[in-house]
């Protein structure tokens, strides 16, 4: 059943089901539908067609009242099609409720093992779920052995709760996905150091999303050597957290000798340019490599190897330098070296203190680039000159699809200027005195529309 055929048929379903007087449900979702169901019987349309569910609350209790509702359903029809169902809380509770709510959802799991090979996704972040809670959600994990993705971002969870989660996920062979960032910092060394087990033993993890969890160099050491095993990591997130020199070196040789890795996000990390330039010299000679994300003042030293890196690497097509004040001669060999490679798609210079010459200098690379369509120049110092040479890279360059300056500092946008010189694309900008906006140029006429992350404006 094809993508197409679900969203005609799941259409179909809410009108059958409207028409049958069904009322609309907070909780019940169907995969892109945008419509929500409250009642449903085990011989309506709707079960025998759906191939993905969301089943969503406010809070943890509820969540475990509806999957124990859905699978009384599943046991009277066994022959749904359903293969995916997603949990996702969408509130933020304090920890005695989570607490409550995983263990009624841990019993209703149990008491229905028809749902355990059918939930494939957890989203818990930011649900205040702590050491007590993860007793019960590492059970809940381990019962559920075809797990996909576990996002439990932004909770307070520390070492020796991770030690259970890593038990409860150890040997699943489908775990793709794992998000334990921001405001984990009580996991630290510790945490790491046990997870670096998970990447040894979870066949299937693919992304590992760190950032912010207090890990330094003895952690970092852990994951360089768990990295060196996996044959399946492709994407490790380790912004913001504390690591040095010693700590970068090791996963930088394993980066160097991955064939798997493709992301790396290091920015704001402790370590300095010595550490750069062992880093840069495992860009310069990975062959997986397609981002990279590093910053926080690197210094001239720094920033020679890593242009020298991006240069000679043939795979990568985003690099994002954030963070890090740029001027002079380390603007001139960076851009001298985005210019020789020839992969590079996606360029960001974020918050480097560049003002209008420096900007004029990159957006002049893009303007005879070949293969740069996305320039992102957020939270610099843009006036009218630099807006000019920006608005032209979609002039001369045809391949050229967006330039992003947000949080610009002297953001002067001229309607006139806009509608003369941008022909194609889109540009996305935000100041402290508006909200996001999106200029859509059409073919007689420019607009400026809110842009919203998940809503898609019609061009």
């Amino acid at each position: 059943m094809n993508q197409g055929i679900i969203k005609y048929q799941l259409a179909d379903v809410e009108v059958q089901m409207i028409m049958h007087g069904l009322d609309v449900l907070d909780i019940l979702r169907f995969s892109r539908c945008n419509k929500f169901l409250r009642h449903a019987s085990a011989d309506s349309f709707a079960w025998k067609h759906a191939p993905e569910l969301l089943i969503s609350a406010n809070d943890m209790i509820k969540i475990a009242i509806r999957v124990k509702q859905f699978c009384n359903l599943l046991c009277t029809d066994k022959s749904s099609p359903l293969q995916h169902i997603k949990l996702f809380l969408k509130c933020r509770e304090d920890e005695s409720w989570s607490q409550q709510g995983l263990k009624m959802l841990l019993e209703a799991i149990t008491a229905f093992p028809i749902c355990i090979k059918r939930i494939t996704c957890i989203d818990f972040s930011e649900c205040h779920i702590g050491d007590f809670s993860c007793l019960f959600l590492a059970k809940i994990i381990k019962l559920l052995d075809n797990i996909r993705i576990l996002k439990i971002a932004k909770n307070y969870i520390r070492f020796h709760s991770i030690g259970l989660l890593v038990d409860a996920l150890k040997n699943n062979p489908n775990i793709s996905l794992i998000d334990l960032s921001l405001d984990n910092i009580g996991m630290g060394n510790k945490g790491a150091k046990l997870l670096s087990k998970l990447i040894r033993h979870c066949p299937g993890l693919k992304d590992l999303n760190l950032n912010m969890a207090g890990i330094g160099d003895e952690g970092a050491i852990s994951l360089a050597s768990a990295v060196n095993f996996s044959t399946s990591l492709t994407s490790l997130n380790l912004e913001s957290n504390v690591i040095e020199n010693s700590g970068l070196e090791a996963l930088s040789d394993a980066i160097k000798k991955s064939s798997s890795i493709t992301s790396i996000f290091l920015q704001d990390n402790d370590f300095d340019d010595d550490g750069v330039i062992v880093l840069s010299d495992a860009i310069k000679h990975n062959k997986s490599l397609t981002s990279i994300s590093v910053g926080n003042y690197i210094k001239e030293s720094g920033l020679i190897a890593l242009a020298s890196a991006i240069e000679h690497n043939e795979t990568l097509t985003s690099v994002n330098i954030i963070d890090n004040p740029m001027h002079g001669s380390s603007i001139s060999i960076l851009s001298k070296a985005i210019k020789n490679n020839k992969s590079l798609m996606c360029l960001g210079l974020i918050r480097c203190n560049l003002y209008d010459h420096d900007i004029i200098i990159f957006a002049d690379l893009v303007k005879h680039s070949k293969n740069i369509r996305h320039l992102d120049v957020s939270g610099n110092y843009i006036e009218s000159v630099s807006m000019k040479a920006l608005l032209d890279t979609f002039l001369y360059n045809k391949n050229q699809t967006s330039v992003s300056f947000k949080y610009n500092q002297k953001l002067l946008i001229n309607k006139s200027l806009l509608m003369a010189m941008l022909k194609h694309g889109k540009i996305s900008a935000q100041t402290e005195k508006e909200e996001d906006t999106l200029i859509v140029v059409q073919d007689s006429a420019i607009e400026r529309v809110p842009y919203h992350k998940n809503k898609r404006t019609t061009q």
